[in-house]
């Protein structure tokens, strides 16, 4: 019976640990070129839509803390899927506390661009640089 006991212990323990560890975020290719701001995109992008990043799981020790880092990582990448060039960050929510539990949640939200592809628009921009 001691011997179940300190089984059940030993599975818990690895169990708990091997949630909290977080994911590995790689950047897609092409992703790196993705500018990420909190400005309006420069003349000449045409808006695509919303995009978000997340990073993170879990609840307290349940899971693991996310990051601006591997956050940004998630909405460049999530950008690159639908062909943008640039990222206006519009929202941060960090890890935080709720009712229950500490929410360990990174995200970010943000409006993804394209540049536009009307040639006139394109000229007149560098035209006045």
């Amino acid at each position: 019976m001691k011997k179940l006991f300190y089984v059940i212990i030993f599975t818990g323990c690895i169990l708990l640990v091997s949630c909290s560890r977080p994911v590995i975020t790689i950047l897609v290719p092409g992703a790196n070129q993705i500018e990420l701001s909190d400005s309006s995109p420069p003349i000449g992008y045409d808006m695509i839509g919303s995009v978000t990043g997340t990073d993170g799981e879990g609840c307290g020790i349940f899971g693991y803390n996310g990051t601006y880092e591997r956050a940004s990582i998630d909405i460049r990448n999530t950008a690159r899927s639908i062909g943008a060039d640039y990222i206006q960050i519009t929202g941060i929510m960090e890890p935080h506390s709720e009712i229950f539990c500490y929410d360990n949640n990174f995200v970010l939200y943000g409006i993804a661009y394209k540049r536009s592809t009307n040639s006139s628009v394109t000229r007149q921009h560098n035209m006045s640089q």
